[in-house]
């Protein structure tokens, strides 16, 4: 038995139109969804670019703070080490008041000064052994050492004796030396006439010393 269609061709071709207009329209709405869906992950690549960027130009904003606060901090360190060394270069190596006070602790009872002079000098320059700097040896500076100068007059050479022992004994003083004692006449009186010199030290002449000791 044949099976006989009674549908025209124009339906039949109209039919076929519309399935194939139908397959178009799926395969167009799948390949816009394959272009939506790309296009999405595009712009929050994009997005997580841009956040990331901003990131990047906040730490940027941080760290040019950061080093202009630390410029200003080494500027004020420069100007806060130039007054350090302004005033140690006005302030006294030692007091002279002090070291008064302590020559008047040590002096002996026959003994009366006559003058007292003090002044500055620099200290000698040492130089750094060779097993301790290896090289060429090089010259440690010193700081400088007020130096102190008694004229005076006393009894007897005993008491001169005494007085410059009393002076190398002092931790204060350093480098004591007898420059000349001789005979003078006071009053009809027999006495000595002498002259002490030796060094105040320092408290950071007292540290290097220490140090090298």
């Amino acid at each position: 038995m044949r099976n006989i269609d009674f549908l025209p061709d124009a339906f039949r071709q109209a039919c076929r139109r519309r399935t194939s207009r139908i397959r178009r329209l799926w395969l167009g709405g799948m390949v816009l969804c394959v272009l939506i869906g790309w296009l999405g992950v595009d712009e929050l690549r994009l997005r997580r670019a841009r956040q990331y960027v901003d990131y990047l130009a906040v730490q940027n904003e941080t760290v040019q703070a950061g080093l202009q606060h630390l410029a200003r901090l080494q500027a004020e360190q420069t100007a806060l080490l130039d007054k350090h060394r302004l005033l140690q270069e006005l302030q006294p190596p030692a007091s002279s008041v002090a070291t008064v006070f302590r020559i008047a602790q040590l002096l002996p009872e026959h003994v009366a000064l006559k003058q007292l002079q003090m002044t500055c000098r620099p200290a000698p320059v040492v130089e750094l052994p060779a097993a301790k700097a290896p090289g060429p040896k090089t010259a440690e500076p010193r700081p400088v050492l007020p130096r102190v100068a008694l004229w005076g007059i006393a009894l007897s050479q005993v008491d001169i004796a005494v007085l410059v022992g009393q002076l190398s004994g002092c931790r204060e003083f350093a480098n004591v030396r007898l420059d000349y004692s001789k005979a003078a006449d006071l009053e009809s009186r027999r006495v000595q006439e002498f002259r002490v010199t030796f060094d105040v030290l320092t408290q950071a002449a007292a540290t290097q010393t220490a140090s090298g000791a």
